[in-house]
Order: structure tokens, then C-alpha cells, then sequence
């Protein structure tokens, strides 16, 4: 019976969508104008989830069928040495049974590229987003929007500011459960390159958070970090950083982190990789051995993937302590064709949140398949998507413990 419904949903919501935006992309269309895009772009997506509010078993967990609106609003001005974009995203869901509760989620994002020189040029990435429940941003942007975005203001950079390019990664060491969650992150980056093979990067990043939700802490906090890279040859290259964190926290305590770190990466093909880091965490409780390894690129023309582990401390924004985890994820991503592509993710993770001595388990997995309608030079597009999720988190705090299986089929169309 609910799959009989769903599946009348979304064909009436689809076709629906469908011909009212059809309508639209042929009526207004907005060429670049001096390097000056406009992008708007809406998606309608019918989801089930068995746990709508992330709820442990002791708790009431929700189950329903939702409707799915998002609306993205983008202007990018782009010259040879300069990106600008201003990016604006609206959430909101229609519940069939619990038409009176609410999940929404919104984000404001800037960012900013400019070369002063072939040798020399700073990035500045800013972001205010509100959420109540993991995820609820993730249909926003896809694979090949990350892949975007990576590539024009780095892995690190992008993972920051949009930290659904990152699955699960939301979900892991936060507090659980349905709450207003509000973020505010800036980002600052300056790089210059001395030769082909050397180059230096500074950085300053301030971040916010706050939420009215009884048990968790406001807080706020400044990180400065610098780095080197040299390129002992064309395939291999060696780093070293070092960066700063402070974060405050409201009627609590400063927690101060120092870390450091080697790295090496290494191309085996010219587009794929291994990258590997170790060094230390310093902060005012403990010490601990940071560890990050990679592989990723392109396995060949269609195909890219990425398995990746990390280890290390976190300062946690929504409590006065230390998550201190490690994690293990992966990825690949295969296009069938030229419009229909699949991607499929794995994430597991254990960490523990060092002063009160909660340890969480998670594990995840999700699978996707999209199909390109229709594509124009000009940005123009109608694609569909259908996307499986899945998520389990154990934890010695048992309130905190939930699972949670969902679907979605969504028709996105952008001009």
C-alpha cells in the first residue's frame, strides 16, 4: 500500500514539475552577460524514511512519506583570474501523516577566487546554513557539482563549506536527534608558488555555532594554519602544516588544539593518486597521533574512485569536548552512458567523546542512479535521480543509538 502511494505521488508530482518548469526554461532563458551567470535551479523529490528525525529506539521514532521541495538560487561572475559566487538554497518538506511537523534547512554560501599573479592568489569561501536534521541539503548538490567546486577551490576548502560533498561525514560525532542547528563558517586562503615545485599556503578560518536545543553549547572559534609543498618530481610530492584552533565556548571553557603533520602523495596514472599524512594533535586534555591515507582518481574514462582513513581529534562544536575518531570511507562513481550515471558510498567510523566517555559506532551506505533528460551548452537541464541511504549508529550512550533506511525519486530541472 505505500509503495502504491509513493509511486502515485511522485508520478503526479513529477509530471507535474515537469511541464511547469519545462514551460519555464522555454520561456525566460538568461544568457552570460560579460562573464555574468544566473543559475536557478528546482528539484522535487518523494522520500520514505522509517526514522524521519535521526531517533533512538527509546525514543519516538517517526516514520513517513514526504514531499521534497528545493530551490536554488545562484549568480557566478567569472574572468580569466577571478571567480565570484553567491549561492542561496531552500529546503522544505510535505509530510503525508505528520503534516504538522516541520524539517527545513537553509543555506546562503559565497565564494571567491582571485589570481593576483600566475604565481600567487587567494581563495575566501563563507557559508551560513540552518538545518534540523542531517542531509536535508544533499540533494542540492551532487558528484559532479562537488567534483566543481574541488576542483576550483580544493578538496579541503570545499569540504568545509559543504560538508554533504562528504556523506555521512554530518552525521558522525553530532548531537543526535531532530534540532535547530545554526552554522556560520569563513574560510581564508592565501597561496603563492616560488617554482613549479615549491609553494607555501596560509589560512584563517572563524566559525559559529548556536541552537536553542536544550544539551548542546553555543560556541565560536579561529584556526590559522600554514603549509609547504615541494615537488621532488613530477609524481611525488611532500607537505608539511601546522594550524591553530581555538574555540569558546558560551559560560564554558577555551579548548586550544595545535596540530602538525608530514604528507606525501604520489601519482601513479597523471589522474590517479595516493596521498598519506601523519603527525600529532596537541591539545590541553591529551595528545594523540593524527593518521590520513587516500587513493583516488580516475580508474579510466568513466570511472573514478576513492577509499580513504583517517584518524585524529576534533574539537566538537556543539558540546565542551574532544571527538577523538577514526573513519574509513569510500566511493565510486561509473558513467554507464552519457546520460545515466551510478554512484555508490561507504562510510564506517568509531570515535569518543574524550570527558564524558561516550563512544559511537556508525556505519553507512548509499547508492545512486541519475539520468540526463535533456542538456543544453547553455546550462540548461532536466534530470531525474533515485537514491537508497542507509545508516546505523551504535553508541554506549543508548539514547543516542538510531537507524534509519531511506529512499527518494526526485526531477530536478535548473536553467
Amino acid at each position: 500500500m505505500i509503495i502504491r502511494h509513493l509511486l502515485i505521488k511522485i508520478a503526479n508530482g513529477c509530471l507535474a514539475f515537469f511541464f511547469f518548469f519545462i514551460a519555464s526554461v522555454n520561456a525566460y532563458e538568461f544568457p552570460p552577460y560579460e562573464g555574468l551567470n544566473l543559475k536557478i535551479e528546482g528539484q522535487i523529490a518523494e522520500n520514505y524514511s522509517n526514522n524521519i528525525t535521526f531517533a533512538s529506539d527509546n525514543e519516538d521514532r517517526i516514520e513517513d512519506l514526504m514531499t521534497m521541495l528545493d530551490l536554488g538560487l545562484g549568480v557566478q561572475y567569472e574572468r580569466a583570474t577571478r571567480v565570484l559566487g553567491i549561492n542561496g538554497r531552500l529546503n522544505r518538506q510535505l509530510r503525508t501523516k505528520s503534516g504538522d511537523f516541520d524539517n527545513s534547512s537553509e543555506r546562503i554560501s559565497i565564494d571567491f577566487k582571485n589570481e593576483f599573479s600566475k604565481y600567487d592568489r587567494i581563495i575566501l569561501n563563507s557559508s551560513y546554513t540552518h538545518t534540523q536534521v542531517p542531509g536535508l541539503l544533499d540533494e542540492g548538490l551532487n558528484a559532479r557539482d562537488c567534483k566543481e567546486l574541488e576542483d576550483r577551490f580544493g578538496v579541503d576548502q570545499v569540504r568545509q563549506i559543504y560538508p554533504e560533498c562528504d556523506k555521512f561525514e554530518e552525521e558522525f560525532g553530532r548531537f543526535t536527534g531532530k534540532f535547530d542547528s545554526y552554522n556560520n563558517i569563513v574560510v581564508l586562503n592565501y597561496s603563492r608558488d616560488f617554482s613549479d615545485l615549491f609553494n607555501i599556503r596560509t589560512g584563517y578560518s572563524y566559525r559559529s555555532h548556536w541552537s536553542p536545543e536544550e544539551g548542546t553549547t553555543d560556541s565560536y572559534g579561529n584556526q590559522a594554519s600554514f603549509g609547504i609543498n615541494y615537488g621532488y618530481s613530477a609524481i611525488t610530492i611532500f607537505s608539511l602544516s601546522y594550524s591553530l584552533n581555538e574555540n569558546r565556548y558560551k559560560e564554558g571553557d577555551v579548548i586550544l588544539m595545535q596540530s602538525a603533520s608530514i604528507g606525501l602523495r604520489r601519482y601513479i596514472t597523471e589522474l590517479l593518486y595516493v596521498n598519506g599524512k601523519l603527525g600529532m594533535d596537541f591539545s590541553s586534555s591529551s595528545n594523540n597521533v593524527a593518521v590520513e591515507a587516500s587513493l583516488a582518481g580516475q580508474i579510466d574514462e568513466n570511472t573514478s574512485a576513492n577509499i580513504s582513513y583517517f584518524q585524529g581529534d576534533q574539537i566538537s562544536s556543539d558540546r565542551e569536548d574532544i571527538f577523538r575518531s577514526w573513519r574509513v570511507t569510500g566511493g565510486l562513481t561509473r558513467e554507464l552512458s552519457e546520460d545515466l550515471r551510478s554512484s555508490i558510498s561507504g562510510f564506517y567510523g568509531q570515535g569518543e567523546f574524550i570527558s564524558i566517555s561516550v563512544t559511537d559506532s556508525l556505519f553507512g551506505g548509499s547508492l545512486d542512479v541519475s539520468y540526463d533528460f535533456w542538456r543544453d551548452k547553455k546550462g540548461k537541464n532536466i534530470s531525474g535521480k533515485l537514491g537508497y541511504t542507509y545508516s546505523d549508529l551504535y553508541s554506549t550512550d543508548e539514547t543516542r543509538s538510531y537507524s534509519r533506511n531511506g529512499v527518494t525519486l526526485g526531477l530536478t530541472v535548473g536553467f
